[in-house]
């Protein structure tokens, strides 16, 4: 009876000790060539992010591409929209959006109303923005490129891609950083290198009069051991 009350009560002092704590969520991304990109995120976050991808086939932004949809080629322009949201009752001082573009894919420009910063040669946009209040919703977009031919992997398929966006913003009243993220994932057609084969040989007479005769001895091999047998 003791070891159950002494039970309860550490439940009881667990619950309450961390019931303000935030969880967080871990939002990953499988890369080309294996291994993943992670980005952890509050699961209470009061800013919503959504991250959308322009397909060419359906004119129309969604949040991926799928391979069976539309694959992109070398050269091909990739165009994006990010929206951010704030649906809490705080204002961030700052907010910042944050996109890091995956390989073989290159910075064009900047559209839309707003202009970002490039950083680490082109390959980071950054958004910046002052008192973010509640209900403010902002959407960003840009351009980008898929790598010429000789740039891309010199294997055969369709290489999937993912492209991450995150978004920061620091509350006005207490300084804390609320954070969360979002990504699209679109295909990138990989140039066929010199010398692969594109079909299987198709049979022909010869090939059907080899298989004809090894079915042909396996059964006469049987009937020979099966005859062995019976006379034993």
């Amino acid at each position: 009876m003791k070891n159950t009350a002494r039970v309860i009560i550490t439940l009881i002092i667990f619950l309450f000790t961390f019931e303000s704590v935030a969880y967080a969520k871990e939002i990953c991304t499988t890369q080309y060539g294996g291994g993943q990109t992670c980005v952890n995120v509050d699961e209470n976050s009061k800013l919503s992010i959504d991250k959308t991808i322009y397909n060419p086939d359906h004119k129309t932004y969604e949040d991926h591409v799928s391979a069976s949809s539309y694959v992109f080629t070398a050269g091909e322009e990739v165009k994006f929209s990010i929206t951010v949201k704030n649906n809490g009752d705080v204002t961030y001082k700052k907010l910042v959006i944050t996109d890091e573009l995956p390989d073989y894919v290159d910075f064009v420009e900047f559209t839309g109303e707003y202009s970002g910063d490039k950083r680490d040669n082109s390959r980071v946009l950054v958004w910046e923005f002052d008192n973010f209040k509640k209900g403010d919703e902002v959407t960003v977009k840009f351009k980008a490129r898929v790598v010429a031919e000789k740039d891309l992997p010199s294997t055969i398929g369709d290489m999937q891609t993912t492209n991450v966006t995150r978004v920061e913003g620091t509350r006005k009243d207490n300084n804390k950083k609320d954070e969360n993220a979002d990504y699209s994932r679109f295909y990138i057609r990989l140039p066929r290198v010199a010398g692969d084969v594109t079909q299987l040989p198709e049979a022909g007479p010869t090939s059907w009069l080899i298989a004809i005769i090894l079915i042909l001895a396996g059964l006469v091999t049987k009937l020979y051991i099966t005859s062995k047998a019976i006379t034993k």
